[in-house]
C-alpha cells in the first residue's frame, strides 16, 4: 500500500507508507507514518506516530507523539528525552557554525 486516508484502517501482515485516519490498527505490519486519533500497534513497526491515544504492544516505533500511551514491551527510538537532547545538540551545532561563519 502507498498512502491510506480513511475513517478506520486495519493493516495486517502488510505495509503502508502513510496512514491518516480516525482509528488505526496495525498488526504484524510496518507503517512509515500514522496520523490518527487512536492507534493500536501490535507486533509491528512504525516510523512515526502522531496521535491522541496510542496502544503499543511488542512493537518498535521511531518517533511517538501521543497524549496518552498504553503498552507493553515498547521500543521507542526517539522519545521526549531524545528529542530534547537532539534539539539542544542541533542548536549548539548551529550556533557554532553560524559563529564561525561570522569571523
Amino acid at each position: 500500500m502507498d498512502d491510506v486516508v480513511a475513517s478506520n484502517v486495519v493493516i495486517r501482515q502488510a505495509g503502508a507508507r502513510s496512514v491518516k485516519a480516525r482509528e488505526v490498527a496495525v498488526r504484524q505490519s510496518g507503517v512509515g507514518r500514522v496520523e490518527a486519533d487512536t492507534v493500536s500497534v501490535t507486533q509491528a513497526g512504525a516510523g512515526a506516530i502522531v496521535t491522541r491515544i496510542a496502544q503499543v504492544t511488542d512493537s518498535a516505533v521511531g518517533v511517538l507523539i501521543a497524549r496518552e500511551v498504553q503498552g507493553q514491551n515498547i521500543r521507542v527510538l526517539f522519545g521526549v528525552r531524545e528529542a530534547l537532547a537532539f534539539g539542544a545538540a542541533a542548536g549548539l551545532a548551529l550556533a557554532l557554525v553560524l559563529g564561525l561563519r561570522r569571523r
